[in-house]
């Protein structure tokens, strides 16, 4: 399935493409109570969909959502808990091998985004651990932080739950200069991901002429 906003000027087009995000991972947060605001800085449409919240990555830095995470890249969205024993450690495998593929365009190109949808227990030293079990480089963020924050921006993307247990692993991927959003399926292999990824970076490029 695929969302794009084609004639809507810039920011404009983000602001609905922002908006759409929610829709396009409304299975897996289908049903779940909305938790409780977090309150944070808005400004512009991008930002004001996603929250600008402080989140904490793998290497304990303290991040802006939307502003060091998401602001004019192309980002690869995926959840996560810990505790997780089914669909999480196979999704972080095909992950990295979607960092292998990418190699240096990582970070560069393309950034993927894994966020804890258990932000109780996966405090940043569990987090730290973990995203080291699957070798994740620079460009591949895992992020987790105060509960009240990482549960507003999982609900923004989709994917807030009440019990993590009913993660479903649907993927988003977005690129923020378009406002361009997509989802891939939890099934999806490296190679299909890599390839939508490929095909949001292509976004809004000029088409050459024969």
């Amino acid at each position: 399935m695929r969302t794009n906003v084609v004639t809507a000027p810039a920011l404009h087009r983000l602001a609905l493409g922002a908006a759409l995000a929610l829709a396009l991972a409304a299975g897996p947060g289908g049903g779940t109570a909305s938790p409780t605001p977090a309150p944070g800085p808005a400004a512009g449409p991008g930002r004001s969909y996603f929250t600008d919240l402080p989140l904490v990555t793998q290497q304990g830095d303290e991040v802006r959502f939307y502003t060091d995470v998401l602001e004019g890249r192309v980002v690869l969205i995926s959840g996560f808990y810990i505790n997780c024993r089914t669909i999480c450690p196979r999704q972080n495998l095909i992950l990295s091998r979607v960092q292998k593929i990418l190699g240096e365009r990582l970070g560069r190109d393309a950034t993927l985004v894994s966020v804890t949808v258990d932000p109780q227990r996966d405090t940043p030293d569990k987090v730290r651990q973990y995203a080291g079990a699957f070798r994740a480089g620079p460009g591949w963020l895992f992020l987790t932080g105060k509960p009240e924050n990482v549960n507003w921006i999982n609900y923004r993307l989709g994917q807030y739950l009440e019990d993590p247990e009913r993660h479903r692993g649907v993927y988003l991927i977005g690129n923020l200069r378009t406002g361009l959003w997509v989802k891939a399926s939890p099934a999806a292999e490296a190679e299909d991901l890599v390839r939508q990824l490929e095909a949001a970076l292509r976004d809004g490029a000029p088409t050459e002429r024969p």
